[in-house]
């Protein structure tokens, strides 16, 4: 059914309804939604959707409003399969899904309008990419939030979307886990928010954990995006995330500032430093195991004058000493 322009429709929760034709388009309560059109506060529970192209739980394809609704339900389509839209080129708000689905996204798979205010709990798999409210965003996300396990075996994987193409994504929350589950033939972008940004990413926050196969070398992981190409700012990631889990990279150079004298004169003393015969086999073992659990480390030379450029991200510094690790945790 094509809902008209100019119309509103409200309804309770709906009674059981299956709609399944594999080789038909636009599939949902309603096929499409134009503009104009409103729907509002619909609960679909007890319910089946499948389709070829464009399902989702309320409407196929929407150009006009989907407001206060909530699936429940599953929905499946060779492409383009969404909790309440399959294709967004409206307004979705207020809406939330709680259903799992596969190669989905939790509100709608394509969204071109804006989706704002809505919530995704359902657990999203693919054996591609997918998203916890999208998986292309090419319009506007905003006051979002995933809790759901994020899972795709190849592409890219985000708690709110799988990519932002010249998008905004805005004051969006993902607390849910974000997980790469691809193999040695498929490359990894799993972010917090994000796989791929060729977008805006603003005032977003991640608090999931990220986790990958991280087969190849050029997979990509971070808690905001896995890959960004464009911007990002005042975004937060308040996920414990170690080198490994970002398939980051180590730079270990050798150097004596922690053991300088200086109590007297203007020239730091080193004495206190280990001497070379004792100090490059204890250098060189810190290395070797480091290469155990990250792929590039990169290292100077002992004992060498060197000029180091890097981007000091905080900055923060840490002294991490042994003897401390050893001792009983309070």
């Amino acid at each position: 059914m094509v809902f008209p322009a100019t119309s509103t429709a409200t309804a309770r929760p709906s009674p059981v309804c299956i709609i399944k034709n594999t080789s038909k388009d636009n599939i949902g309560i309603f096929s499409k939604i134009a503009e104009g059109g409103s729907v509002s506060s619909i609960s679909i529970e007890n319910s089946f959707f499948q389709g070829n192209h464009y399902v989702g739980s309320i409407a196929g394809i929407n150009y006009g409003t989907i407001e206060d609704c909530t699936n429940h339900s599953k929905a499946s389509a060779s492409y383009y399969v969404g909790g309440i839209a399959g294709e967004n080129n409206g307004l979705i708000t207020g809406c939330s899904n709680t259903a799992d689905m596969s190669n989905a996204g939790g509100i709608a798979t394509r969204n071109y309008g804006t989706i704002s205010d809505c919530t995704n709990s359902g657990n999203i798999t693919s054996t591609s990419s997918c998203g916890g409210i999208t998986r292309w965003n090419y319009g506007t996300i905003i006051n979002c939030t995933n809790s759901g396990v994020i899972s795709g075996s190849s592409g890219a994987v985000g708690g709110i979307s799988y990519t932002n193409a010249d998008g905004k994504i805005s004051h969006c929350v993902n607390t849910g886990a974000v997980k790469g589950t691809g193999t040695s033939t498929t490359n990894e972008r799993v972010g917090g928010i994000i796989g791929w940004n060729e977008g805006t990413i603003e005032y977003c926050v991640n608090k999931g954990t990220l986790s990958g196969a991280r087969t190849l070398y050029d997979d990509q992981f971070g808690g905001i995006a896995g890959r960004n190409d464009d911007r990002i700012r005042c975004c937060a990631n308040l996920a414990n995330l170690s080198l490994t889990d970002v398939n980051g990279e180590l730079l270990v150079v050798s150097n004596f500032t922690l053991l300088a004298a200086y109590r007297k004169g203007n020239r730091p003393d080193y004495m206190n430093a280990a001497r070379p015969e004792k100090a490059i086999p204890l250098y060189e073992s810190f290395i070797n195991r480091i290469h155990e659990k990250v792929p590039v480390v990169e290292q100077g030379v002992f004992g060498a004058d060197m000029k180091l450029s890097l981007t000091n991200d905080g900055p923060v510094t840490i002294v991490m000493d042994s003897n401390v690790l050893k001792q009983p945790k309070k």
